[in-house]
């Protein structure tokens, strides 16, 4: 989500100060018991300058629908494991 957000004032030549962000988990049990992720809440703190506020809020009014990950984990993204034992 921080690189869609910070893409997105790219394009639109916002000079963006300071880009940090969190993000949190609740966990809880599926049918088996076995933990699983349940929700998820990123925060992001964004310092831009003073004269690029509007368009930093009107980024995050596109965000919750333009970033590609928020979009794939509301819809269920397939998850695909490959493991190998490396140096072999």
């Amino acid at each position: 989500m921080a690189g869609s957000l910070n893409g997105m004032l790219k394009a639109r030549d916002v000079d963006v100060k300071d880009l940090k962000g969190s993000v949190s988990v609740q966990m809880g049990k599926d049918e088996k018991n076995r933990s699983i992720v349940e929700a998820m809440t990123v925060n992001l703190d964004v310092d831009v300058f003073e004269e690029h506020v509007a368009v930093l809020e009107r980024c995050i009014t596109y965000l919750d629908d333009g970033c590609l990950v928020t979009r794939g984990l509301k819809n269920g993204i397939k998850v695909t494991n490959n493991i190998q034992r490396s140096g072999v």
